[in-house]
């Protein structure tokens, strides 16, 4: 009952409050483009169609520059408390370090815009800074929309540019928000949810901890079969109420599969798929479950009825979402060559995945994928006569 009253809580967060927030925004806009009119003596100003491209542009421009902002204030928050630079993405471009190298690389992730990544300081016996790297983020765009609602007052006979601070500040004011009101969306966390969690649980801050140090190692070109096993223990069951100690079930599920221990890993995503009531489980990892989950089936019995329930309709829509994933297109190979039997759409699949693993960040998650690529092509090359 407290698990479904807080869901509704949630949600009503996550969408009452942007609406607010867009409509005062909306209306507060609106008056001052009026009065920005008026001053600068041009009637008519904004319902010049040039006016409406170029306005439109500057919305882009001022949402571009406040994911940068956003992403920019993690990193600077991060480098001051500790933590040292992983990588910084906006979009799907994204600059991560290699071998003591910053790289440009190609990689999205469904759900963020953007993202930095820092690898942590030392764990000092369970305790470590954390709030300054996960607030970084909203205090840098609340300080940005501050500043740009005094530019827009000082640049208010030059309206372009003061347009411009405004719909900078606007944006800047509801990025922050956002982000900073604990809430979740259809796939993820935000920034506030995972502070609040965090201050709540060791178990929590302990899961973020491994999460960075994960990232760490993988950039580093290792695998998760090769990472401290005490990392991949199961969180108490109590624990996983938090979604951060939730993700550590995850990680531990994913360590099976790079050891190629399917049954337990079938186990595993079955229990958690199916106890969603006590499990926060984050809606990015149960759609990845999911893909793990018919692999395994794929490479084991392939039954139609499993995969066909596995493969409904919503899991298809995210799949294709997630398109540019590794793991979405290693389980569409296997799909398109064990279950659909169509070598020439598993091949193009398979190109696909080969070039998203030669851009992919993790060189240890890409060779741990790449293995089950391969164990699908076997199994194919056994069934033919």
């Amino acid at each position: 009952m407290n698990s479904e009253m807080n869901k509704k809580r949630t949600w009503l967060r996550t969408l009452i409050a942007p609406i607010l927030c867009g409509a005062a925004g909306g209306f507060l806009l609106g008056i001052i483009l009026l009065r920005i009119e008026r001053a600068a003596g041009n009637d008519g100003l904004f319902r010049d169609p040039k006016w409406i491209i170029a306005l439109s542009l500057m919305v882009i421009a001022a949402i571009l520059l406040q994911i940068i902002i956003h992403e920019l204030g993690h990193m600077l928050c991060g480098l001051a408390t500790g933590y040292r630079f992983a990588s910084f993405r906006v979009g799907s471009f994204i600059w991560v370090r290699e071998n003591d190298r910053i790289r440009l690389k190609k990689y999205s992730l469904t759900g963020a815009v953007g993202q930095c990544l820092m690898f942590p300081p030392a764990y000092n016996g369970g305790e470590y800074p954390y709030a300054l790297y996960h607030l970084g983020g909203v205090i840098a765009n609340a300080v940005t929309a501050v500043l740009s609602a005094a530019a827009a007052l000082l640049t208010a006979a030059a309206a372009p540019v003061s347009v411009f601070f405004i719909l900078l500040g606007l944006v800047g004011l509801a990025f922050a928000l956002s982000n900073g009101i604990p809430g979740s969306g259809p796939l993820m966390n935000n920034d506030g949810s995972n502070l609040r969690e965090m201050r709540q649980s060791a178990e929590a801050r302990r899961s973020m901890w491994i999460q960075l140090s994960v990232v760490e190692r993988q950039q580093r070109g290792e695998r998760l079969k090769d990472m401290p096993e005490e990392w991949f223990a199961m969180p108490p069951a109590q624990a996983m109420r938090s979604s951060l100690a939730a993700t550590l079930a995850v990680f531990r599920e994913n360590r099976l599969m790079d050891e190629h221990r399917f049954r337990e890993a079938a186990d595993l995503i079955d229990d958690l798929l199916g106890n969603v009531r006590n499990i926060a489980l984050p809606g990015i990892y149960r759609h990845l479950l999911i893909c793990d989950r018919l692999t395994i089936e794929l490479l084991g019995d392939g039954d139609p009825a499993v995969i066909e329930t596995l493969c409904d309709k919503e899991q298809r829509r995210v799949m294709k979402q997630m398109a540019g994933m590794i793991t979405v297109l290693r389980t569409e190979y296997a799909l398109a060559l064990l279950y659909d039997r169509d070598e020439a759409k598993a091949g193009r699949l398979l190109a696909a995945f080969d070039r998203a693993a030669a851009q992919y960040p993790y060189s240890g998650d890409a060779e741990s994928e790449r293995s089950l690529t391969d164990l699908v092509r076997d199994k194919a090359a056994a069934a033919m006569p």
